[in-house]
């Protein structure tokens, strides 16, 4: 049988009691030392762990990504790409090399043509520079010349083209105001933004492909190179921040966010879009709907061209009652979303039950 003891003894005296606290309270602390030193020997050898330990002198975790993403950005600006965490010691990857940024006078982003000094020369008369992009501007006499010379960077030349319709081929027109060959549809050939290298002005789209728009070979700039302007990264299901591209006299043109992007849309423009054309006055109902983003990404469409009768406008737009909203059982005004994303499959109308078991409303189930 176990017998839980008096740590001091009642027939021991007062001095040996004293004697024996202090010898006690002397080996707690060596204890609680010897944990302490191992505790911390322990604690400070884990780089990778999961954990970022400030305190052992971590800057950041490599499977933390938010300890180490905005680095770059943080030591060189917003201009700045990269960076990393060492995986052995936890430290920041912060050399030019980890952190390639315009201005660092290295081309080492793929949307560099240049950094500092240009890489490319003139062949004869006129010079190259580098901008504040990190993209040659050609001042040579070659650009203006009739002739397009990719060597140089040209993507066109502003004096190519036909004068007279001698100049293009037998089935062909000249356009006197492009200056561009036309076939029998009469008008000038456009060019595929996808066909161009981006030069937006900014580090989340300088080397992402543009995906929607066409440029008009009139748009030439005197620096030999296409306006960007009608380009754009619609249709890639990202939801695209402000940026600046490259517009007529070789300036950068603010563009846009977008408000939608193919299925990409945010809740609060889905539920303003619905609202607005299936609330018949209710405002205290949530409603869903079909829609579509337009082509450049800039608002909601009604699901077909055509605009809607009134007393069909439910049913092309298939208004319904979002996650979560009140719905009738018995006799629904409009069905619940859920529903209709899974047909055969019951109302999707849901009893919201009491602690008495009591049913105190019916409420749309979550998609």
């Amino acid at each position: 049988m176990n017998v839980r003891r008096p740590l001091f003894p009642g027939s021991m005296s007062g001095a040996a009691k004293l004697a024996g606290a202090i010898v006690l309270a002397t080996g707690f602390a060596s204890i609680v030392s010897g944990c302490t030193v191992e505790l911390r020997h322990n604690y400070e050898g884990h780089c990778g762990d999961g954990y970022l330990d400030i305190d052992a002198g971590e800057q950041c975790e490599p499977s933390l990504l938010s300890s180490w993403e905005n680095a770059c950005q943080e030591a060189y600006g917003d201009a700045a790409t990269g960076g990393a965490c060492d995986a052995s010691t936890c430290q920041l990857l912060l050399s030019s090399d980890d952190c390639p940024t315009c201005g660092d006078g290295l081309v080492n982003q793929a949307a560099e043509d240049c950094d500092g000094a240009p890489e490319i020369e003139c062949p004869g008369k006129g010079s190259v520079t580098c901008d504040a992009h990190c993209k040659h501007v050609l001042s040579c006499d070659s650009c203006g010349n009739g002739i397009v010379e990719p060597d140089l960077g040209e993507e066109c030349d502003p004096s190519a083209g036909c004068d007279q319709d001698d100049d293009c081929e037998d089935d062909e027109t000249c356009d006197i105001h492009t200056h561009t060959c036309i076939g029998e549809i009469g008008v000038s050939p456009l060019i595929a933004c996808s066909s161009v290298k981006s030069l937006a002005d900014s580090k989340d789209f300088d080397t992402k492909p543009y995906v929607s728009g066409a440029i008009n070979p009139s748009s030439c700039t005197d620096q030999c190179l296409w306006v960007r302007t009608s380009c754009g990264f619609c249709g890639d299901s990202y939801l695209d921040k402000t940026y600046s591209d490259y517009g007529p006299g070789g300036g950068y043109i603010p563009i846009a966010a977008e408000a939608c992007d193919s299925d990409n849309v945010p809740a609060s423009l889905e539920e303003s879009f619905c609202q607005e054309h299936c609330a018949r006055g209710s405002s205290e109902l949530t409603f869903g709907c079909r829609y579509r983003c337009n082509d450049r990404c800039t608002s909601l469409l009604p699901p077909e061209d055509e605009p809607p009768q009134p007393e069909v406008r439910h049913e092309m737009f298939e208004c319904c009652l979002a996650s979560g909203t009140s719905c009738s059982f018995n006799n629904p005004v409009l069905p619940c979303c859920w529903a209709i994303e899974n047909p055969g499959a019951g109302t999707g109308c849901d009893p919201d039950n009491a602690e008495d078991g009591s049913v105190i409303g019916y409420f749309c189930r979550s998609l």
